[in-house]
C-alpha cells in the first residue's frame, strides 16, 4: 500500500502534496474546500495548472504507486500565503525522459509572480529533491523550462544541470531540457 507523502518544510516554506480530492478542488474551483486543504488561494493563480492538476489527478488515480510524486502547494510559512506549487512530471525513469537524462525525475515548479524573484523556487526545489534522494533514491534530475525563462534556466545552470536538449511542447513551445545529477541539500537550504 502506498501512502500519501508527509509535508515538507523548509526554513520559510511548508511544502503541502495535494491528494485527489485537493485536486479536484483546485480544478473545480471550489474555494471553500481548496481553503480548508491549503489555506486561502486566489483561483487566478492556479488557472495555468488545471491541466497538470487532471493529468496528476487521473495518475493517482489510475496508479495509487503515484502517490509519492503527487503536486504541492507552496505555502509560505511565516503568513500562510500560498505562493506557487510544484511538482513531479511523472515517478523516475520515464520513457519520454530516458534519451535525455536516464535515470533521472523531472520537476516542475511555478511562483505566482507576486512572490518572484526572492529565492523561493530554488528553496522548495532542493527540499523536494532532498526527498526524492532520502526516501526514493533518486540522483538525477531534469527540469524543461521555457527557452524564454531566463531566472529559472539560470538557476538550473547554478544548481549543476546543463542543456542537453530542446523540445517543443503543445502548450508551451520551446523548452530547454536541463539535467544531471539532482544537487545535494546543505542543512541551510532545506530543513525537512
Amino acid at each position: 500500500m502506498t501512502t500519501h507523502p508527509r509535508p515538507l518544510q523548509t526554513r520559510r516554506l511548508l511544502l503541502l502534496p495535494l491528494d485527489g480530492a485537493a485536486m479536484t478542488a483546485l480544478i473545480d474551483g471550489d474555494a471553500p474546500a481548496v481553503t480548508a486543504a491549503i489555506g486561502a488561494f486566489k483561483r487566478s493563480d492556479w488557472c495555468d495548472a488545471i491541466a497538470m492538476l487532471r493529468q496528476r489527478r487521473r495518475g493517482l488515480a489510475a496508479d495509487p504507486s503515484f502517490a509519492p510524486w503527487v503536486p504541492r502547494a507552496i505555502i509560505r510559512r511565516a503568513d500562510g500565503a500560498v505562493i506557487g506549487h510544484m511538482n513531479f512530471h511523472s515517478a523516475p525513469d520515464p520513457d519520454y525522459l530516458r534519451p535525455h537524462a536516464s535515470g533521472a525525475v523531472e520537476a516542475g515548479y511555478t511562483i505566482f509572480e507576486r512572490y518572484r524573484r526572492r529565492g523561493y523556487a530554488r528553496e522548495a526545489l532542493l527540499a523536494l529533491l532532498g526527498w526524492a534522494r532520502s526516501a526514493h533514491g533518486v540522483t538525477r534530475l531534469a527540469l524543461s523550462i521555457g527557452a524564454a525563462n531566463l531566472p529559472s534556466r539560470i538557476m538550473a545552470e547554478q544548481l549543476g544541470l546543463t542543456p542537453v536538449a530542446v523540445w517543443q511542447h503543445d502548450a508551451d513551445g520551446a523548452e530547454v531540457i536541463y539535467a544531471g545529477p539532482a544537487p545535494s541539500v546543505r542543512p541551510d537550504d532545506a530543513d525537512h
